[in-house]
């Protein structure tokens, strides 16, 4: 059963709400990103209501819609999410939240251990992408780096029990909506 893009989206935006913290405000002394709601950084909503010609305001004042709207543009658009498979979709999504859409490329490529590694989704990194054809291992392998990753930042020790927790759980669902697509 293939789904739209649109519910694919939705699907792993719902996912990755869970990991950020839906309807949190949070602003840890130890997060580089400082304050945010719903996973979303007062930077990035500043961004946000600048292109749209609004005034500043706090993170905390957010509308879902407008939380939603953030993440779809800037980070599943970013890695290109429409173009991608169930479960890796979820993984790039995922990863694009947490560390930037570039790092999430960069992950992939490296991965794949067949491109460039060049942090650019472009049409080899997407062909590569696409013509996989062991996605579970490249779902286990993206993982696996974005974990490796994680470990070696130095925000590992106040962070790293949830990213490991993140990630399993991230990799487990990204396995069942590869085969719930199948």
């Amino acid at each position: 059963m293939t789904s739209s893009p649109e519910d694919r989206f939705l699907a792993c935006f719902s996912e990755t709400e869970l990991w950020e913290g839906w309807h949190q405000y949070s602003d840890n002394p130890h997060d580089p990103g400082g304050a945010t709601y719903s996973g979303v950084t007062q930077r990035a909503y500043d961004g946000f209501r600048l292109k749209k010609g609004l005034p500043r305001q706090g993170v905390h004042a957010m509308t879902d819609a407008e939380c939603q709207e953030i993440y779809h543009d800037e980070y599943w658009n970013a890695v290109q999410g429409d173009s991608l498979w169930a479960g890796i979709d979820l993984c790039q999504y995922d990863e694009s939240v947490n560390s930037g859409p570039v790092e999430a490329t960069l992950l992939l490529q490296r991965a794949l251990g067949t491109v460039a590694v060049d942090g650019s989704l472009g049409l080899e990194t997407l062909n590569a992408v696409l013509s996989c054809k062991d996605r579970a291992a490249l779902i286990k392998r993206v993982c696996a780096a974005r974990l490796s990753f994680w470990h070696k930042l130095k925000t590992w020790v106040y962070f790293g029990v949830g990213w490991n927790r993140r990630d399993v759980g991230i990799q487990a669902k990204a396995l069942e909506m590869l085969e719930t697509e199948k």
